[in-house]
């Protein structure tokens, strides 16, 4: 056991995975922790030991844990042998900085700014639109997109949620029908014995090329799987991977989804080799996993 403090909470922006919402403390983790209990002073467990930032490959410093609360609302569904369904409204957002508070008008820099709404999308059915900043989600005052990106995550499929937006300087409510996330970035209680445990070996995190993700790494016309974050230190880091790159295919077959990426995955428990499309030039790579 080891001893520490909470330095922050609700830490959205630490580049592990799509949904965060990590504790932040001192008390030292090292390899082989995560999955570990992370406690008060009173004996009771608040978070799950999960990452930390360090440069040597031990403990350095600072540390994450995923809050228990946000475990307890999968927990019984992953126990069961469940999948566990995340919600979305279809649109692309980025944080509100002073100089777009001032354009858009809004106060305190505060909301998530809508980039884009997705074409048959639950938000443009309820009349969201581009220019539009959240401020209000389901009654939860909505700071910024990872709060934001978390809340919609976490509530469920079906459910009609409001949305108060600011838009052209006035607050206006909308009600959104939540959609469903697509299979391919959906996490089940199998996922560390599959594809997504060879993912994480390698240190990879991947999407399902969309037409928003083609745009943003100008990949436009291509299909595959794009990366959008390579851990440093991993074995995909040290093969020169960078974000923006499509997987085109897994041991010599086509991929097009994540979902077909993690099925071949799951069945190489010794090497894979994957062929890289980068601006137009393509490279194979072979990967050892054990």
């Amino acid at each position: 056991m080891t001893t520490g403090v909470i330095s922050a909470k609700g830490r959205s922006d630490v580049g592990i995975t799509d949904y965060e919402d990590f504790l932040q403390t001192d008390a030292p983790i090292n390899p082989g922790n995560s999955g570990g209990p992370l406690i008060n002073m009173h004996g009771e467990v608040i978070g799950m030991n999960s990452a930390i930032e360090t440069k040597v490959g031990q403990f350095a410093g600072v540390g994450f844990a995923i809050p228990s609360n946000m475990i307890k609302t999968m927990l019984p569904t992953l126990i069961k042998g469940g999948h566990i369904t995340r919600g979305l409204i279809g649109v692309s957002i980025q944080n509100v900085t002073r100089e777009l508070g001032e354009q858009f008008h809004v106060p305190g820099n505060r909301g998530a700014l809508v980039a884009q709404v997705n074409r048959g999308s639950p938000a443009e059915k309820a009349g969201l639109k581009t220019g539009d900043v959240i401020v209000r989600f389901d009654g939860k005052d909505i700071n910024d997109t990872g709060q934001l990106r978390n809340i919609v995550a976490a509530t469920a499929p079906g459910t009609k949620a409001g949305v108060d937006v600011i838009r052209d300087g006035k607050e206006k409510t909308f009600t959104v029908t939540v959609g469903k996330l697509g299979e391919e970035t959906v996490a089940s209680a199998e996922s560390t014995q599959n594809g997504k445990g060879q993912l994480a070996k390698l240190g990879l995190t991947v999407h399902t090329l969309t037409p928003d993700l083609a745009n943003q790494f100008g990949v436009e016309g291509e299909q595959g799987v794009v990366i959008t974050q390579v851990e440093r230190g991993s074995l995909a880091s040290a093969s020169g991977l960078q974000a923006g790159d499509l997987i085109v295919q897994a041991d010599r077959k086509p991929v097009s989804s994540v979902g077909e990426l993690q099925k071949i995955l799951s069945t190489n428990e010794d090497q894979i080799l994957l062929l890289i499309s980068r601006k137009g030039g393509d490279i194979f790579l072979v990967f050892r996993l054990k």
